[in-house]
């Protein structure tokens, strides 16, 4: 378990020194969180790249410094994970672009992430509070359920989620809603207030609408 966000920079600058390439690398998970005060420790640190030159640079040099492939389960098999890399106490679970074959890194998205680390090659953003509660819930992993609860506990803009949940529907996977409701219920058993789950359900029944019209 990484219980210092330091520890964490401290591979950055490590990865960094090596780095044949320019990559911006974009944290959704328990690493934000931790770097935000809102969890104690994190097991792995979740990250997106956008493109495969990045990703080839990246795991190019976390396997120079130690780091070494590790067998996907099932459960990171559904979730599209396309590499997890482990080290030690560390673990990356790396991504790219999408989450679950349906939730994308969106231009808004990249423009609400702020930046944590900034070397010579390599750039990292933290995604807003808000786009980690989309890409956590749709995980919908134990873990992530609390992981979610910790962030409605803090303000949140639910318009930008709503904006960016019709966004995504619009320009991706219309099935993902169906993953994003099951997760958001999923909060809801543990305490979570979402109080735009009426709209997210009235999607999710406008999906399966869909599907059966499409039948007939």
């Amino acid at each position: 378990m990484i219980s210092k966000f330091n520890q964490i920079e401290e591979l950055f600058i490590e990865v960094d020194k090596i780095l044949d390439k320019e990559v911006n690398l974009y944290v959704i998970g328990g690493a934000t969180l931790l770097f935000r005060g809102l969890k104690g420790s994190t097991k792995d640190i979740d990250v997106i790249v956008k493109t495969n030159k990045e990703r080839l640079s990246l795991e190019q040099a976390l396997r120079s410094i130690g780091f070494g492939g590790s067998n996907l389960t099932a459960e990171y098999k559904n979730l599209e994970v396309t590499y997890i890399l482990t080290r030690g106490d560390f673990r990356i679970d790396l991504f790219m672009k999408k989450v679950c074959s349906a939730l994308s890194l969106s231009e808004n998205m990249e423009n609400r992430a702020e930046t944590i680390f900034s070397g010579k090659k390599l750039k990292v953003y933290a995604c807003s509070n808000e786009d980690i509660l989309l890409f956590k819930a749709i995980a919908r992993r134990d873990a992530d359920s609390e992981d979610c609860l910790a962030l409605t506990r803090k303000p949140l803009d639910w318009s930008i989620i709503s904006k960016e949940i019709k966004d995504q529907i619009k320009n991706g996977k219309d099935i993902w809603i169906t993953y994003l409701a099951e997760g958001f219920e999923k909060i809801e058993e543990v305490g979570a207030n979402v109080p735009i789950m009426k709209e997210v359900r009235k999607s999710y029944e406008d999906y399966f609408d869909s599907i059966d019209k499409s039948k007939k």
